[in-house]
C-alpha cells in the first residue's frame, strides 16, 4: 500500500530561504518517524529513515556552505524568497518577479504567492525577539564555563584597565580562546537566522566572511563579560587572590570523643544536651572549635545561635548585621564563632564551680549575657594570663596544662635574659626538658592501653 505524501522525504530544492525551515521539518520527520510503533511505521515509504537523515545532512551542509560564503546570499528585497525548485549558483532561484528573471513558466507562482512572499520578510517585534533568543541559547554551556572560569583567574588584571595585548600574555590565553568560541557560535547563528547585531547589542566588531579573526583587546573582554551577564545571565565566580583559605571539612554528623576514657557517640539528643545543660558532657569543649559549632547548632530548628543568644530567646537575633570585619559568624545569631567558643568553654568549665551562677539556677538569663565585644575582652585576659587563645582553650586539661607551662618558661626566660640574668641560660634547657618529659608521659600511657586526654 502506498504511503501517504506527508510520510515520505520531501524532495523540495534547497534556497537560502527555505533551508531553515526545511531542516526543522526533516528533524520533525525523524522524530515522529522513531515514536511510531510497528504499526504506524508501515505507513512509511521504505527507507524513509535513511532519507530523512540524509535529508538534514544536506540542509546542515547547505546551511554551513552559506555562512561561509559558498553560497550566495538570500536577497532580502520585499520580493525575493522564492521557494520553488533550484536553479545554477548554488540553488538560489531567481526573483520570478523581476524584469530580469524571463521566466514565464509559472505564472500562478508570480500572481499571489508574492503577497505571502511579503508578508514572510516582515518581521514582527516577536519574530526578532524569538530570533534573538535563539541566537543566545547558541552559546554552548561549556564555553560559557570556560570563559567564566577563565575569567575568574583575570579579572583583577582586567579591571585594572591594563592596555596591553591580552593575546600576547600566556597566561590569558584560556580568555581570549573562550571568547573566541562564543563569538564564533552568536556570529555563525546570527548569520543563520539573518539576526541584526544591533537588535543583540552585541560588543565585539563582526569578522567578515573569510577573514581572520583578530586579537580581543581588554576593553573587549570586559564588554562581552558584561554582555554575558545580561543577555545570559551567567553567574560571575568570585574568585580573588585575597580570599579566605578554605574552612577545614566539618566533623562527622554525629561525631566522637573520649569520655572517662571511653569513646561516646554524640547524637543528636546528646549534642542538644550538651548545649542546654552546662554539667553535661564537659569534654565537648575540649575538643576542637569544629565541634562546638556542631553543638551550638540545634538541628530540630535549624538555628545555629551562641550561648547568650540561645537563652536571650532572642527577638532581635535574627535581624544583627554579621561582622565587618569578614570573621566565621554563627548562621543565625550572626555572631563570631571565635566568641561564641570562648563562652562555650567558659559556659562548660565554670559548671562544677559552685560559686559561678548558672543559668537556670535562679539567676535571670540576660545577667548572664556576654556580647562579642566583652567576650574579646575575656580573651584577650585569658591569653595575656595563660598564653592560650581559643582554640587553645578547647583542648584538654592536660594539654592546656602543658601549653602554659611552656610558655610560661618561654616568658620567664625572655624576661631573664632582659635583666641580663646568669640563669637565664638555664631556661631554654627547663623547657626542652618538659617537652621531653611530656612526650614520655604521652608514650608510657598509650603503652598501657590509655590516652593522655583522660589525665
Amino acid at each position: 500500500m502506498a504511503a501517504s505524501p506527508r510520510y515520505s522525504v520531501c524532495p523540495t530544492a534547497l534556497t537560502a530561504q527555505n533551508v531553515v525551515t526545511e531542516l526543522d521539518h526533516a528533524q520533525k520527520q525523524k522524530k515522529a518517524f522513531n515514536k511510531a510503533n510497528q504499526k504506524e511505521r508501515a505507513k512509511y515509504t521504505n527507507g524513509f529513515l535513511e532519507g530523512v537523515q540524509g535529508r538534514i545532512k544536506e540542509c546542515e551542509d547547505f546551511q554551513r556552505a552559506l555562512i561561509l560564503g559558498l553560497v550566495p546570499p538570500p536577497n532580502n528585497d520585499a520580493d525575493s524568497g522564492n521557494n520553488g525548485a533550484g536553479a545554477a549558483g548554488g540553488g538560489v532561484l531567481p526573483d520570478p518577479d523581476s524584469e530580469s528573471s524571463g521566466s514565464g513558466s509559472e505564472p500562478e507562482d508570480a500572481s499571489g504567492p508574492p503577497t505571502k512572499r511579503v508578508a514572510k520578510t516582515q518581521t514582527t517585534g516577536r519574530h526578532k525577539r524569538i530570533r534573538t533568543d535563539d541566537v543566545y541559547a547558541s552559546v554552548g554551556a561549556r564555553a560559557l564555563n570556560q570563559f567564566n572560569a577563565a575569567w575568574s583567574v583575570v579579572s583583577d588584571d582586567v579591571l585594572r584597565g591594563n592596555t596591553i595585548d591580552v593575546a600576547s600574555a600566556e597566561a590569558l590565553k584560556p580568555i581570549c580562546d573562550a571568547a573566541e568560541c562564543i563569538a564564533d557560535q552568536v556570529e555563525m547563528k546570527a548569520a543563520e537566522l539573518q539576526v541584526d547585531f544591533k537588535h543583540l547589542d552585541w560588543p565585539i566588531a563582526p569578522t567578515a566572511v573569510g577573514q581572520e579573526r583578530r586579537e580581543f583587546t581588554f576593553g573587549e573582554i570586559i564588554a562581552l563579560q558584561g554582555w554575558l551577564v545580561e543577555k545570559l545571565c551567567l553567574q560571575p565566580l568570585v574568585v580573588t587572590k585575597f580570599a579566605p583559605p578554605p574552612s577545614p571539612p566539618p566533623p562527622p554528623r554525629d561525631p566522637r570523643i573520649r569520655i572517662d576514657g571511653k569513646v561516646v557517640t554524640l547524637d543528636c539528643d546528646k549534642l542538644g544536651d550538651a548545649r542546654k545543660e552546662a554539667k553535661e558532657y564537659r569534654e565537648t569543649s575540649e575538643n576542637g572549635i569544629a565541634l562546638v559549632k556542631q553543638v551550638l547548632t540545634n538541628r530540630g530548628c535549624n538555628n545555629q545561635k551562641c550561648i547568650s543568644c540561645e537563652t536571650s530567646r532572642g527577638k532581635a537575633v535574627n535581624r544583627r548585621a554579621a561582622p565587618s570585619d569578614g570573621s566565621e559568624y554563627l548562621a543565625t545569631c550572626k555572631c563570631p564563632v571565635s566568641t561564641a567558643a570562648l563562652e562555650f568553654w567558659m559556659y562548660k568549665q565554670t559548671a562544677s564551680d559552685p560559686d559561678v551562677p548558672q543559668r537556670g539556677s535562679g539567676t535571670k538569663a540576660s545577667r548572664l549575657s556576654f556580647h562579642p565585644e566583652s567576650l574579646k575582652m575575656v580573651g584577650s585576659a585569658i591569653k595575656l594570663a595563660s598564653g592560650l587563645d581559643v582554640h587553645g582553650l578547647l583542648q584538654s586539661r592536660v594539654r592546656r596544662k602543658a601549653a602554659t607551662a611552656l610558655w610560661a618558661i618561654e616568658g620567664l626566660a625572655e624576661m631573664a635574659a632582659q635583666s641580663e640574668s646568669q640563669y637565664a641560660a638555664s631556661f631554654p634547657f627547663l623547657a626542652q626538658k618538659l617537652i621531653e618529659t611530656m612526650k614520655a608521659w604521652e608514650s608510657e600511657v598509650k603503652a598501657a592501653g590509655g590516652h593522655l586526654d583522660d589525665a
